[in-house]
């Protein structure tokens, strides 16, 4: 009995703990006009999904981990869960690449940050990021693309059936779909943020060296 309360207090207090740091992130950047910038939008859209991912997916999480994986609700609920739970891990990892992307150009080209991101530019990009991630997870797995044989998972399922054989919340990986869900979602960005960062980290570097051969001259 101790051991399930504490097993609830930690997860709760992950739970808590996404939802209101996010939420106060949004509020920060909402109330807090010196925060009004561009590039901010880029950092509420990651907080907008991180705080989604707390309200809509975590809490079924743990309740899948107090389960011992055994899911309680039904086959259809089951599938909105497991695409929302994609859906947001896929924004939340383009989102840090678009905010990579947006680092690199404001210390590389200072003078021609705020021509090259313009508010167009900034909202397509967040519709791109929220547009393709359903298009990596609603959509192949409510068609059935993740499976072998291209069929839904777990229409079959009823809600209170949990405890018939077999019933966990697993989620199948059709080899075609894992290969393109991971280029996509996770490898490529991954990539792309690590050249970001590395030539953030070498024009840094280049812009002290500079600064401090002139204070030399000056001295």
């Amino acid at each position: 009995m101790i051991s399930t309360a504490l097993h609830w207090l930690i997860l709760l207090s992950f739970i808590i703990l996404t939802i209101g740091g996010n939420a106060l992130v949004c509020l920060a950047v909402g109330l807090s006009r010196r925060l009004w910038r561009i590039a901010n939008c880029f950092v509420v859209s990651l907080a907008v999904t991180d705080l989604l991912m707390g309200l809509l997916v975590l809490p079924f999480s743990a309740t899948l981990e107090l389960r011992s994986g055994r899911w309680p609700l039904g086959g259809t609920v089951r599938n909105i869960y497991v695409s929302s739970d994609v859906l947001l891990c896929a924004a939340s990892i383009l989102s840090l690449l678009a905010i990579s992307v947006d680092r690199y150009l404001a210390i590389s080209a200072p003078l021609n940050y705020s021509s090259r991101i313009t508010p167009p530019r900034v909202t397509l990009a967040i519709v791109a990021i929220w547009a393709s991630s359903p298009a990596v997870s609603f959509v192949p797995m409510h068609l059935g693309w993740n499976t072998a044989d291209y069929r839904v998972q777990h229409l079959d399922w009823h809600v209170g059936q949990e405890h018939k054989e077999g019933r966990y919340c697993q989620l199948e990986w059709n080899n075609n779909y894992i290969i393109f869900y991971v280029l996509c979602s996770f490898d490529l960005p991954l990539l792309i943020m690590c050249g970001m960062y590395l030539c953030i980290f070498r024009v840094a570097r280049q812009q002290v060296s500079i600064s401090m051969g002139r204070l030399e001259s000056l001295a």
